[in-house]
């Protein structure tokens, strides 16, 4: 009996110890966050002269990535430095959607925020569409202003990522390897709540077109004809009761040639919410060589014709067409062209065109013409003067942007001039 007390007690008195020790643990979190000082001088600095600037914020994009407008007006896209969230826009990946809220949060809650190159010189990322950054705020006139790369890497909501080359290389080092002693976030072993970890839901694009919201973050599968392509995005359409429903599909960096106009495919991916776009999307899709797995690409018909539906300036106008289906429209009078100068869509044309005195919108991506038919600028891309004073029809995309329906127009050959 004796023997059992004493056992009992020993038992005791390690869970005891234990949990001093993981309380000790806890309590000995440093805030390196409050450590780290902006020193470098900022008011009247711009970013791309100068390296540091005071900016707004424009849009949150995830955990490590996010818009903001410099003092000129002019939009600029910026990868935070040393660090690497898990995806939650192009993909899908547990404690993703984590640190895009933690990141979300702090730059809502900012009354003023301070973008900070590595160096005195604006560093473009390896897309070259972005630009790299500590990005610093506070959130009164009253406080200092915190480093968010920083924050996040303490917090666990991200590994370091070439953290040691840059100027806060030191003390980003030490806040990712206390997060990951101290196990937080990505680092406590535990499932992540908001992950989907079970097997795809089965929908077809009626469900999900009317009940995205429903579905945010799950993953899906179901079967639909590839429509059209524009670039990573890939728009695909079902036809369910007679009416037809389209939906979009970002394919990131995916390499597969699965995914072609008139393919009949089985999808499966996580629904997103793209908030540039202000568009839900399916992401994060796999395509493994010789694998039928419920989650994985696959091609269930090659060859099948889509006939676009004929649509009015009025069925646009009043938001009563099909968001991502595909359509056409008859007798478009243009009346005037603009071409995009700047940025990744640099050479992208807005056509504002009449039907029966109604205005309609058709904006395109831009566009290559090798063949010699059509106009053409030096680098070969689509010239607005193709479409200028003509009567077109023309088959797209149904799209949103700013609040109102237009046509995206992703190939010459959907256009015909009368």
């Amino acid at each position: 009996m004796l023997a059992k007390i004493v056992k009992y007690l020993s038992l005791v008195f390690l869970i005891a110890v234990c949990l001093v020790g993981c309380g000790d643990k806890k309590d000995k979190k440093t805030n390196y966050a409050s450590q780290l000082k902006l020193e470098r001088e900022y008011e009247g600095k711009t970013f791309l002269n100068d390296g540091i600037e005071v900016v707004t914020l424009l849009n949150k994009v995830d955990g490590d990535t996010a818009h903001f407008t410099l003092q000129s007006g002019e939009a600029i896209k910026i990868r935070f430095l040393g660090i690497d969230t898990p995806e939650s826009t192009g993909n899908i990946e547990p404690y993703g959607l984590a640190a895009s809220k933690f990141t979300s949060d702090r730059l809502e809650s900012a009354s003023s925020i301070i973008i900070e190159s590595n160096d005195s010189k604006a560093n473009p990322d390896s897309t070259g569409t972005r630009y790299l950054a500590f990005v610093w705020y506070r959130t009164s006139e009253s406080k200092d202003y915190t480093c968010l790369n920083l924050e996040i890497l303490q917090e666990g909501y991200s590994k370091a990522k070439s953290a040691g080359d840059t100027k806060y290389g030191d003390i980003l080092t030490k806040a990712a390897a206390q997060a990951n002693e101290l196990e937080l976030a990505l680092w406590s072993g535990e499932k992540d709540p908001e992950f989907w970890y079970e097997d795809p839901i089965s929908v077809d694009l009626k469900i999900l077109r009317e009940s995205a919201k429903d579905y945010f973050l799950k993953k899906v599968t179901f079967t639909a004809v590839v429509t059209r392509i524009d670039g990573e995005t890939i728009y695909v359409q079902e036809e369910v009761n007679g009416q037809a429903y389209g939906f979009q599909v970002y394919k990131a960096f995916l390499q597969t040639r699965k995914l072609e106009i008139g393919n009949k495919v089985r999808i499966s991916g996580f629904v997103s919410y793209y908030e540039n776009g202000d568009v839900y999307q399916i992401v994060g899709i796999k395509d493994v060589a010789l694998s039928d797995a419920i989650d994985n690409l696959k091609v269930i018909e090659r060859n099948c014709t889509i006939t676009p539906i004929v649509e009015t300036a009025e069925s646009l106008n009043n938001k009563t067409a099909g968001l991502a289906t595909l359509v056409k429209l008859e007798n478009v009078v243009v009346k005037s062209t603009y071409t995009t100068k700047t940025g990744n869509s640099a050479g992208a044309i807005t056509i504002t065109g009449e039907i029966n005195g109604q205005a309609v919108t058709i904006r395109t991506i831009v566009m290559f013409d090798l063949t010699g038919e059509y106009l053409v600028d030096e680098t070969n891309k689509i010239l607005a003067s193709n479409f200028t004073n003509k009567t077109i029809d023309v088959v797209g995309i149904v799209d949103y942007y700013e609040g109102n329906y237009q046509i995206k127009l992703t190939q010459m050959s959907d256009v015909v001039f009368k």
